[in-house]
Formats: C-alpha cells, structure tokens, sequence
C-alpha cells in the first residue's frame, strides 16, 4: 500500500472515491452496470448463434425441396446436404456476431440481411447462374433461375431475423434486474 502524503494509504482513498461516485448517482450502489461492451459481445454471441441455426435450417431446407420436389430430384446425397448447410452455418456465425454487435436492431437486421445475402450471391447465385449459362436448354434455365431465386430470398431473411433479434437482445441485455434489487 502506497502511502498518501496527506496521510492514510492509497486503497484507503480510493475506496472513498467509490463511495463518493455512489452517493452522487453515477454508480449506484448495490446495483450492476452493464458496459457497452458487454452489451455488444452479448449481442455479437446472440447474432452469431441465430445466424448460424436460421442459415443451416434454409439450406437443409432448400436441399430437402430440390431433392424431393425440385429439378435436382434424386441426385443429391443427404451426406452433401449436410455439408452444404454446415457451410452455410459456418459462414453464418461472423454475419451474425457482425450484425448483432451493433445493439440496434433495425442496423443490425439491415447489416445481417445484407452481409447474409451477399455471401449467398457470390458464393451460390453468380456461380449457379455461369453454370446455367453453360447449359443449352432454355427451358431448364428458367425453372433453376428460379429455384435459385428463392434460395436467395430467405437467406437475406434469415440474416436480417438474426441479426435484428442479436441486435435487441445486446441492447437489452442488463436491462433486466433481479427481484428485490
């Protein structure tokens, strides 16, 4: 302990200090504050955690209808499938921790629709139409186009619903206090 040249030691007035900043109101006693930067790693965890199940369940979901109803009936394995959605889940997580950090859910859900959609768009729409390009029959074409379309769609949902609700909950995390405080 550092001795004080007025008298006393250091721990001794910095606890006075504490007790001051209490009394006036800035730090209320017996009360927990939640820093600004807990709030956004509590959202960047929400947002990441929702990202990844929402974009895993449209790609199980798209892969489900392509194998069973879609143009791709049959040819799929469910091991590609799982992989598929792995990496998509996978790819959700930065989205949604990025999307959630932000503890305003209307930026958040904007950021997460968007970064969610545009990973969709040059990791599987650009791809999948130059390789409908190479394909001679139009009429296929325009059946896949669609279908991929509407890969497309709820994915950008998917990333906005995430990032939007790990937006809110990083903003109200710490809002809630116990009973009887």
């Amino acid at each position: 302990m550092a001795a004080n040249p007025k008298g006393g030691n250091q721990f001794y007035k910095r606890n006075d200090h504490n007790r001051l900043l209490s009394n006036l109101g800035s730090v209320p006693e017996g009360k927990h504050t939640m820093t600004k930067s807990r709030k956004r790693m509590i959202g960047a965890a929400a947002g990441a955690g929702l990202c990844a199940i929402a974009r895993l369940l449209v790609v199980i979901g798209y892969c489900f209808y392509l194998t069973h109803w879609g143009s791709q009936t049959g040819k799929s394995s469910e091991l590609t499938i799982y992989w598929f959605a792995l990496i998509s889940a996978l790819i959700g997580i930065p989205i949604g921790a990025l999307a959630g950090r932000t503890c305003e859910p209307s930026l958040g859900a904007v950021i997460g629709g968007a970064l969610s959609g545009g990973t969709c768009f040059g990791l599987f729409v650009l791809p999948g139409e130059f390789m409908l390009a190479l394909v001679e029959n139009s009429e296929s074409k325009s059946a896949e186009v669609w279908e991929i379309f509407f890969a497309f769609v709820p994915m950008v949902f998917a990333g906005a619903w995430a990032g939007g609700i790990g937006a809110a909950i990083g903003r109200n995390a710490g809002s809630v206090s116990k009973a009887g405080h």
